[in-house]
């Protein structure tokens, strides 16, 4: 796969991503606990929640905890970055590169 298209697609989930994180804050409320959900077909509930911190809702406590979750989601995106671009150099497989650009639409997002 060409970095060309690894970045279409990477572009193309953030811009996705973006517009349905927008879209939701834009049109819902936060989901208080006890609530009705926004979405409910039986075993599948779609609630809305903001987690403050990093993966389920793990917290750095401080008056830097923000910063150095950002920090670290900056070097992460730069090492997912260099992982892509040196398996597209190498030829890798392109399943391999479009989870990998997946996953840096995904850091992206979420800084």
């Amino acid at each position: 796969m060409k970095l060309s298209k690894a970045i279409f697609i990477i572009l193309l989930v953030l811009i996705i991503d973006q517009a349905s994180k927008i879209y939701i804050k834009l049109n819902y409320t936060l989901t208080p606990s006890n609530s009705d959900p926004i979405v409910d077909w039986g075993k599948f509930q779609l609630l809305f929640y903001e987690n403050a911190g990093a993966a389920w809702g793990m917290e750095i406590p401080g008056d830097y905890g923000k910063l150095i979750l950002v920090i670290f989601r900056i070097f992460a995106i730069f090492g997912i970055g260099y992982w892509l671009v040196s398996s597209i150099k190498k030829n890798g497989h392109k399943i391999l590169i479009l989870c990998i650009a997946l996953i840096f639409a995904g850091a992206l997002g979420n800084i």
